[in-house]
């Protein structure tokens, strides 16, 4: 039986050298949730610490993740593709002096949007390379403190996402996904000429 899940066995199974059992399959997600619930752990004990500091009302806590799992859905595992299971993550922001609790929104967001929020919330303007050519230099992400205080619908139309296989753009209703290798290497003109 299975007591760890590596790469390793994903890829055994993605070659068909093994079909995992309704044990296997119980195990590897039983797995994933012992993960879940032992960083669920983690994060409640630095929020309670910082309690006890007398901190947590001035202390901007976020909790993100960089990417859902496949965990059988889709016959498929791991976090290779471009379903909602592997795109789709938690945001979870909360500072009781400066947003408002329990707000939950259901707006269009991605992981770029962090940076600005916390530059937002900071009273910082986001950094800026006036070296590279055009715009590249700013953030691409969107500030989400008007969406977390209601003050808007939404930030963004789309949302991006790439994993070195497929990219995918995606609003709130559809989502194209291509493999990159159907890109032409012009698509990707300029950008290794950015300096970093």
């Amino acid at each position: 039986p299975i007591d760890a899940f590596y790469s390793g066995y994903r890829e055994a199974i993605e070659r068909g050298e093994y079909a995992p059992t309704p044990a296997d399959v119980e195990q590897i997600r039983n797995l994933y949730y012992a993960g879940v619930t032992w960083a669920d752990d983690m994060i409640g004990q630095v929020l309670d610490e910082l309690e006890r500091r007398g901190v947590l009302d001035d202390t901007l806590v976020i909790v993100t993740a960089d990417h859902g799992e496949e965990l059988g859905d889709h016959g498929l595992w791991e976090h290779n593709f471009m379903y909602q299971t592997n795109l789709v993550v938690p945001l979870v922001m909360s500072w009781p002096r400066g947003l408002p609790q329990g707000a939950r929104v259901p707006a269009l967001v991605e992981s770029v949007d962090v940076l600005p929020t916390i530059c937002e919330l900071a009273g910082l303007e986001p950094p800026y390379d006036a070296g590279l050519p055009d715009d590249a230099g700013r953030v691409d992400g969107k500030s989400l403190v008007p969406l977390a205080r209601g003050e808007v619908a939404a930030v963004k139309e789309f949302a991006f996402s790439e994993n070195g296989r497929y990219l995918a753009i995606q609003d709130r209703d559809w989502k194209l996904v291509v493999p990159e290798a159907m890109l032409p290497p012009e698509a990707y003109r300029g950008i290794d000429e950015f300096p970093v």
